[in-house]
């Protein structure tokens, strides 16, 4: 028994879910994340380019979807 539940545990807390928490957790609280992605921020140009990024994804994926249906 104790032993399904360190391994269910592992499970739950994988690097990707606890990531998603931590980013969760910064972007939630509004001083937090001025300091990390502010306009004077040092990940500021990180996010910046990850923003330009995921603002392309939306038309890209309509034209990948358009295209497989014309197939």
């Amino acid at each position: 028994m104790k032993i399904m539940r360190s391994e269910s545990l592992r499970k739950i807390f994988a690097p990707a879910t606890i990531a998603a928490i931590v980013g969760f957790l910064i972007g939630i609280a509004t001083p937090i994340r001025k300091t990390f992605i502010g306009d004077s921020a040092p990940l500021h140009v990180i996010y910046s380019a990850a923003e330009l990024i995921g603002n392309a994804g939306i038309p890209s994926i309509t034209l990948i979807v358009g295209a497989n249906l014309l197939k």
